[in-house]
């Protein structure tokens, strides 16, 4: 079994490209997306993919619903609750999607000092096998 990490800072003055919404179509490769919260005493916080309201108010242990979107690059922005969000994200974290994917993203760090870790879940397990999730 492999895992893989990715890591991804902060990054001042990333474009952000709109999008309609998160629906696919009939034929279209999707991944699975989740969030959690693992940042100590930063505030709860609103997640937006490419411009687009994902999860408001994710807040400390707390994880999102499991996302099915298309497989490709998105730009997960990261706002304070309640902030606006025109104004400057947090933290700004790239992600790329392969299809059929499971993907984790943990947004680690302290107060207000984020960073965004990206992790690929292993395939479901084969018969006879299991998985463990930490």
């Amino acid at each position: 079994m492999t895992t893989t990490r990715r890591r991804f800072l902060a990054g001042a003055g990333t474009a952000v490209l709109g999008m309609a919404s998160f629906a696919t179509t009939a034929g279209t490769s999707t991944a699975v997306l989740e969030i959690l919260h693992a940042a100590a005493g930063a505030p709860g916080l609103d997640l937006y993919v490419d411009g687009v309201p994902l999860q408001p108010g994710l807040t400390y242990t707390q994880f999102s619903p499991r996302y099915r979107i298309t497989a490709r690059s998105w730009q997960l922005r990261v706002f304070p609750q309640g902030a606006d969000p025109n104004g400057a994200p947090l933290i700004t974290v790239p992600i790329a999607l392969d299809a059929n994917g499971r993907y984790l993203v943990a947004l680690t760090g302290r107060d207000q000092q984020l960073e965004g870790v990206a992790y690929l879940e292993p395939a479901a397990p084969g018969a006879g096998q299991a998985t463990l999730r930490l």
